[in-house]
């Protein structure tokens, strides 16, 4: 009987012998990497929770408490360079960067808790900085004037959307960017209308600090600096420093300028360019011949500068040299060049003073002081005989009076806003050196009102 149970209990035994685990040790070494080290750790957690009191049970969990362990090693790893790769200049990380590793750190609390404090505490410190450069970054805002400081209200704008960011954000930072670059080049425009240059200057220095690419910014820049030199160079004129006007001027000839910036030097090369025409009859009275020649070259390249277009009247003076030279008894030039500056009498004078206006603002419609842009009475007969004759000749009616154009080198146009406008003929043109005979010069005053205003 003995024997009987001793066999079956040596049965039962060999019936429930111990199985061997789905795991070892060698699987733990293996799995080095992210992925294998993760995979395997599940696997383990499913063997345990369908068998918690199995004989591989605590095997398992000392495999898991070192793959936990290897894992939030490897996720810290993982954190840390994502932290620093997304580290913005300041030193701070962005918060959507935080927000997003969020769920990764708290993960690793189930691997290994003091690992997973550790990553956590070095999180909140970042957290930490990013929220107080957020804050500083938002009170500068609150402070700064998009009108007066449109280049700091962008650069906090924008502040705010790199440590938040936050997309929204940074669609409201490109907006505000947008908005002041538009209000400072309409600043630079209304500063340039009203000639505060300087301003105009900070306007579109503003607008290239936040879009240094705008071509805009950039020529309204021109303006402003012309209009500066320009102011410059009035300066000098208005104070009677010759020599440092023709410094400025020196200055403005080595710059290039857009057709719009040239536009501000206008009035004070004309000035300039009055100034040589008033003063070479002195300069030739007083035997400065080589002044007066080279006030006459200076005017030259005034001319030339301002790339005055005067076609139809260099048209009119050539008809009126022919007109006068056909008058019996005229005395001119054998080459008909200067006629238009020695006539016969007063009421000649007058009528070619009133044919330059005419030529000189009347549009592309026929040159007729009856109507048009321009229009005069009250010359007498003589005056519109000569007039007649020479417009005919300039609108090509047929039977009038053949002509050839006054050659624009014999003549120079200065315009004024300020004063009267003056046509001076040159008589130096073909002549190399400077000479009293070759420096004769003559003008003809145009008591004439810009072509918004003759009458």
């Amino acid at each position: 009987m003995r024997l009987l149970v001793v066999a079956a209990l040596l049965i039962g035994a060999a019936g429930c012998a111990v199985a061997p685990p789905k795991f070892t040790e060698s699987d733990v070494a293996q799995a080095r990497q992210f992925p294998e080290a993760e995979r395997l750790y599940n696997q383990l957690q499913g063997e345990l929770a369908a068998d918690a009191s199995s004989a591989n049970a605590q095997t398992y969990r000392s495999m898991l408490a070192r793959l936990g362990s290897r894992l939030a090693t490897l996720r810290t790893e993982e954190v840390r360079s994502a932290v620093d790769e997304a580290r913005l200049d300041s030193g701070a990380v962005p918060a959507a960067t935080l927000d997003s590793i969020a769920p990764e750190v708290a993960e690793m609390r189930a691997w290994d808790s003091e690992v997973w404090r550790m990553v956590a505490g070095e999180m909140a410190s970042e957290r930490e900085r990013t929220e107080t450069l957020l804050d500083r970054a938002r009170s500068r805002l609150e402070r700064a004037s998009p009108e007066n400081e449109p280049v700091l209200w962008v650069e906090n704008l924008e502040s705010i959307a790199e440590l938040s960011g936050a997309p929204e954000e940074q669609r409201r930072a490109d907006l505000g960017r947008e908005a002041a670059v538009n209000a400072a080049l309409d600043g630079a425009r209304t500063s340039l209308r009203v000639r505060d240059y300087p301003a105009a200057m900070r306007r579109t220095q503003q607008a290239l600090a936040l879009q240094p690419e705008s071509t805009t910014a950039l020529e309204l820049q021109r303006q402003a600096r012309a209009g500066m030199m320009a102011g410059r160079l009035t300066a000098a004129l208005e104070a009677g420093d010759i020599v440092q006007a023709e410094t400025v001027f020196d200055e403005i000839r080595e710059q290039d300028w857009s057709p719009a910036a040239r536009r501000q030097f206008d009035t004070p090369i004309s000035l300039l360019g009055e100034y040589y025409a008033a003063s070479l009859y002195d300069m030739l009275e007083t035997r400065r011949y080589e002044r007066a020649y080279r006030g006459l070259s200076n005017l030259r390249e005034l001319d030339a500068w301002l790339d005055r277009d005067f076609d139809r009247t260099l048209d009119f003076l050539g008809a009126i040299n022919y007109t006068l030279q056909a008058i019996p008894g005229f005395v001119g030039d054998g080459d008909r060049n200067y006629n238009w500056l020695n006539p016969t009498g007063g009421s000649l004078s007058g009528a070619i003073q009133v044919g330059i206006w005419e030529s000189l603002y009347e549009d592309d419609a026929p040159l007729d002081l009856a109507g048009g842009a321009f229009s005069a009475t009250g010359l007498d007969a003589s005056g519109e005989m000569l007039l007649q004759t020479a417009f005919d000749a300039v609108n090509g009616v047929t039977g009038a009076l053949d002509y050839t154009a006054l050659d624009p080198a014999r003549a120079l146009l200065l315009i004024s806003d300020t004063r009267q406008d003056v046509i001076v003929g040159d008589m130096s043109a073909t002549v190399p050196a400077p000479a009293p005979a070759a420096l004769m010069l003559a003008g003809l005053a145009l008591l004439a009102r810009r072509r918004a205003g003759p009458g």
